[in-house]
């Protein structure tokens, strides 16, 4: 199999029960989810509610100050998904156009077909139906990060939660999934300080156990990781070296948002930018860091300034989940 295969299931959507959120500001609430069908994307929608007691309380949700902060979703207490809500915001946004309110939310599973609108090649989807115990777990923001006026509760708030899948008897009768299985495939958060101004030696940052897809990193000064702090100017260079010899690529950072805008048609916003190793699903062209010779893996990454790189990896790794 030199590329992933496009094999056009059926789709359908599935609902969940709607939660009220009105005790659980400031807590992480833990959903579990439904083992049946071949995932492709979780979305969510929040409506807030009437707000209680304070002076002239009033919500200030907003894309930048979401009510959702961070999404995980474990399988068998193994992490498949975990990213703070701006994060995967943003890849939805660029790859798929789902734009972000601080209310809505997409998260997307699987390998991306980035040159067709970020439809996902299935055989790297979430097989929901392989898992003894699969979570989600959605933080919610203190009720005072999101409001003015100094309210002490709300009435009404609700999260409304559905899947985007493949139902299971197109997945089981699908001869490709038959005799290929589908790939282990895990989004996770990553992020490090940038210590100094100039060439820092990121030996550590990248983990040597799967194949990359892409990473949508995210540029921010300061000491942690702050999205009122993303920059375009940080950095200026990126350049991922193996064994201290082997140039995988060196990429100016404007260059590759200029890169990113003609192949997804989309501007990555300010701070962000996305290294597609594979964008059209070709399987040699991943990032493949598992070899047994691979000894040092070293992303330089060039500042103005002191600050934090973030990052959201799409990764394949070498488990595969027979039908």
């Amino acid at each position: 199999m030199s590329s992933l295969p496009r094999l056009n299931l059926a789709k359908k959507t599935s609902t969940y029960p709607s939660f009220s959120l009105d005790q659980d500001y400031g807590q992480t609430i833990s959903v579990d989810l439904y083992r049946v069908d071949l995932v492709h994307d979780y979305v969510f929608s929040i409506v807030l509610g009437s707000l209680t007691g304070g002076t002239s309380p009033a919500w200030t949700v907003s894309a930048t100050n979401p009510l959702i902060t961070h999404v995980s979703i474990y399988g068998d207490n193994e992490p498949i998904f975990d990213a703070d809500y701006q994060l995967f915001m943003e890849e939805a946004k660029i790859v798929r156009n789902y734009a972000p309110s601080g209310t809505n939310g997409m998260v997307l599973l699987g390998v991306r077909d980035l040159m067709k609108k970020g439809a996902v090649f299935e055989i790297t989807a979430l097989p929901s139906f392989k898992f003894n115990q699969l979570k989600m777990k959605l933080a919610v923001a203190p009720l005072a990060n999101v409001t003015s006026g100094s309210p002490t509760g709300s009435s009404g708030t609700t999260l409304y939660l559905q899947e985007e899948v493949n139902p299971l008897s197109e997945v089981l009768n699908n001869q490709t999934l038959k005799k290929f299985g589908i790939l282990d495939t895990r989004k996770l958060q990553i992020s490090t300080a940038l210590s100094i101004s100039g060439v820092n030696d990121l030996t550590e940052f990248l983990s040597k156990d799967g194949a990359y897809a892409d990473i949508l990193l995210a540029a921010m000064t300061g000491s942690s990781v702050n999205y009122a702090n993303l920059s375009d100017s940080l950095i200026s260079e990126l350049k991922l070296e193996i064994n201290n010899q082997v140039t995988v690529f060196d990429d100016y950072w404007a260059i590759l948002k200029a890169q990113d805008q003609a192949m997804l048609q989309n501007l990555p916003d300010l701070g962000y930018a996305l290294k597609a190793f594979s964008p059209e699903g070709v399987l040699s062209d991943f990032l493949d860091l598992t070899p047994e010779d691979l000894k040092r893996v070293d992303l330089k990454v060039t500042t103005s300034n002191t600050g934090v790189l973030a990052a959201l990896k799409t990764e394949v790794f070498p488990r595969v989940y027979q039908l």
